[in-house]
C-alpha cells in the first residue's frame, strides 16, 4: 500500500473513531462545515476560472487590435 493510501486509510479510521463520540449537534455541525466548505470551493473555483476567462480576452483582444472604443479616442487626438 502506498504511503497516500496508508493516510487516507488512517484518516477514515481516525474519522470513524470521533465520529462515533461526537454528539447530534456535533455532527450536526461537522456536516454544516462541510457543506460550506464546499460551496466556498467551487465559488472560489468557478470566480478563478470567468476571471481567466476575462483576462484572455482582454489579452487577445487588445493584443491584435484596438476595439473601436479605443480607436475612436486616438482619432480625435
Amino acid at each position: 500500500m502506498s504511503d497516500t493510501q496508508q493516510y487516507w486509510v488512517s484518516a477514515h479510521r481516525r474519522f470513524s473513531g470521533e465520529w462515533a463520540v461526537m454528539t447530534f449537534y456535533e455532527r450536526f455541525e461537522q456536516v454544516v462545515a462541510l457543506i460550506l466548505a464546499n460551496v466556498i470551493a467551487v465559488v472560489v473555483v468557478i470566480s478563478l476560472f470567468q476571471l481567466i476567462r476575462a483576462v484572455l480576452v482582454l489579452l487577445a483582444g487588445e493584443a491584435f487590435h484596438l476595439t473601436p472604443r479605443f480607436r475612436a479616442c486616438s482619432e480625435s487626438s
